[in-house]
């Protein structure tokens, strides 16, 4: 397998030799997943494009060089990359407890392949694995010293959980549920606002340290249907419970993280050209760790975010219908026919112009049955066109 990523790279440079087993773990792993994964129908996307993207924002997070620049030891960059290749390796089980699910896998690879896994670095693993859960508590799964040593390699635990966690919370774009797969999949009605929340999403920025994480949103018109999508929410409602959750999340891990991965705020930027084009000018929404700091403040954050909305978007149906369409209509000149002996074309004198500026659709009637309806001119209207000839 063919080293892509910059922290791929980078750890090939930095240790030739955890890069060696990574990328061994990496391709074994994802062929058994590819296998996997296809067999759970539910909610979104889990499998080895999950695990790719989520790579892709470890990378974006880190930056390109974090073992050169001190932000991460290669230990720890190594750890990091390996949990994000497994973390969802255990969704054959569903996904209800997937995480720890996961972590056993992981501990019986790591059995049988100890030239790739040492046993004094596997449960440090597992544990990183069981905190990509959000229902996971950082500081009960990683109970270790803030700062360990396993043999010549340093290791922080709660960082890397941290990492791996906010990375594999930002898969939410709509690579993860594109319409074409979920037409195929059929997944059921309780996983389509899921889906439903991927596709409105266009793409995700992850700016650098001290800067945001924005998301860039574009609605379609049926987003706005009062009909509900979940128990007691409508689709609008389910969006910003989801990004206010996400926040959360945000928060949560900044705590272990520090100035070196610091990112202050998730930020809503509404992109579609739909809404500019009438005028109206949306603002970004930023969620900071404030609204993040409980289930409270969570929930309060999610209806801010939806009164803004609605505050601010033109319903579709609640805008001015357009203007009729009038097409007008020419109606070429009438010539009298050539007089005998000329033969030239000027010589051929029109006897005057007839035209139409507008059609009314009840002309459309005429020389029809049971027109005696109409206006006199409208029925009298083509006896005159022919005197008028």
């Amino acid at each position: 397998m063919r080293s892509s990523l910059s922290i791929e790279q980078h750890l090939e440079s930095c240790d030739k030799e955890l890069a060696g087993h990574y990328l061994t773990l990496r391709r074994e792993l994802g062929s058994v997943q590819s296998r996997w994964c296809s067999r759970w129908p539910e909610g979104n996307d889990h499998g080895p494009d999950h695990v790719e993207r989520v790579l892709e924002y470890l990378d974006a997070l880190v930056g390109p060089t974090p073992v050169s620049s001190g932000k991460l030891s290669e230990f720890e960059l190594y750890l990091a990359m390996i949990a994000v290749v497994a973390h969802d390796i255990g969704i054959l089980h569903g996904r209800e407890g997937h995480a720890k699910k996961s972590a056993e896998i992981i501990e019986r690879v790591a059995k049988e392949n100890k030239f790739l896994l040492a046993s004094e670095w596997t449960p440090l693993l597992e544990s990183i694995i069981v905190c990509h859960s959000s229902s996971a508590n950082i500081d009960a799964e990683c109970p270790h010293p803030l700062k360990r040593k396993i043999g010549k390699h340093s290791i922080r635990p709660r960082v890397v959980a941290a990492l791996v966690r906010l990375a594999d919370e930002l898969d939410e774009d709509y690579r993860r549920a594109q319409k074409w797969q979920q037409n195929i999949i059929a997944p059921p009605k309780a996983s389509e606002p899921y889906w439903r929340f991927c596709q409105r999403i266009r793409g995700i920025q992850v700016e650098d340290p001290g800067g945001d994480i924005a998301f860039q949103v574009a609605f379609e018109n049926g987003d706005f249907a009062e009909d509900h999508v979940a128990p007691g929410e409508t689709f609008l409602q389910f969006f910003a419970t989801k990004i206010a959750k996400i926040n959360r999340e945000r928060a949560k891990v900044m705590t272990y993280l520090g100035d070196d991965f610091m990112r202050k705020r998730l930020r809503i930027e509404l992109v579609d050209p739909k809404w500019s084009q009438r005028g109206r000018f949306i603002p970004p929404f930023d969620f900071n760790d404030q609204m993040g700091a409980n289930e409270r403040a969570e929930a309060d954050a999610a209806k801010l975010y939806l009164t803004m909305l609605l505050d601010h978007i033109p319903r579709p149906e609640l805008l001015p219908p357009p203007p009729p369409i009038v097409t007008p209509i020419r109606v070429p000149e009438v010539t009298s026919p050539p007089a005998p002996g000329t033969t030239k074309a000027q010589d051929v004198q029109p006897r005057g112009m007839a035209s139409i500026s507008w059609l009314h659709l009840s002309d459309l009637h005429q020389g029809m049955d049971g027109q005696a309806w109409l206006w006199p001119n409208l029925r009298e209207c083509p006896s005159a066109w022919q005197q008028a000839i």
